[in-house]
Parts: C-alpha cells; sequence; structure tokens
C-alpha cells in the first residue's frame, strides 16, 4: 500500500503522499457539509407552514420588473 500511495502522490496532483491521503478526507468532509446543508434547508422548507398556491403568471411577471430577480 505504501508503493502505492508514493507513486500515486507523484502526480502533479499532490505535492507528496500525505497530501495524497488528505485527499479524500477532505472531499469527504466537503461531501458531508453539503449534504447538511441540504438537510437543514429541507427542514427549513418543513418548517414554513403550509404550501401555497404557485401561480408562475405571477412569478415570472414580478421577474419582468425592474428588480424583479428576487
Amino acid at each position: 500500500m505504501k508503493d502505492r500511495v508514493e507513486s500515486r502522490a507523484q502526480d502533479d496532483r499532490f505535492r507528496n503522499a500525505s497530501d495524497y491521503v488528505r485527499h479524500p478526507i477532505r472531499k469527504d468532509q466537503e461531501r458531508q457539509a453539503a449534504i447538511a446543508a441540504f438537510q437543514r434547508k429541507t427542514t427549513a422548507g418543513v418548517e414554513s407552514g403550509a404550501p401555497r398556491e404557485f401561480d408562475d403568471a405571477t412569478v415570472k411577471a414580478r421577474m419582468r420588473e425592474p428588480g424583479g430577480n428576487r
């Protein structure tokens, strides 16, 4: 395994074996943060109350107004 890590660390993407080993850990941390953010937004949506009627014509009209890209 050590030989594999050292050979992969020779790639241009990594400065050394330690960087190669840390890479999947960083990716996992980023993934966990994205999942947590998604869960927070989902919870906020569920807790925001009953769904309201969606009128796409009204939304499109608002977006056409100056500064309407809200």
